[in-house]
């Protein structure tokens, strides 16, 4: 249970880091997030003016699906050592 939350933390924070680090790299017009992904529009600036570009950057949310895939494997390991203290 240990190294499984242990393993899951440090995906958790890789993951923040790669999504922060991408979003940090361009000028966001404005981001869109839901469960599976986040989006934006980069903008660069150019002569003092931000200017976007037409393409849509989409990346996996990971740090969402590793938040519950934690959250699920730590009552699935709670239910199995309540289930081992019954049987005991």
């Amino acid at each position: 249970m240990i190294v499984f939350n242990v393993l899951l933390g440090v995906a958790f924070v890789g993951s923040n880091y790669y999504i922060w680090s991408r979003l940090e790299e361009y000028q966001i017009s404005p981001a869109h997030w839901n469960p599976i992904t986040v989006a934006w529009v980069p903008a660069y600036l150019q002569n003092g003016e931000y200017i976007q570009i037409e393409t849509i950057i989409v990346l996996n949310n990971y740090p969402f699906q590793l938040f519950w895939i934690a959250m699920i494997g730590n009552v699935l390991f709670a239910v199995w050592i309540l289930r081992s203290k019954k049987a005991a």
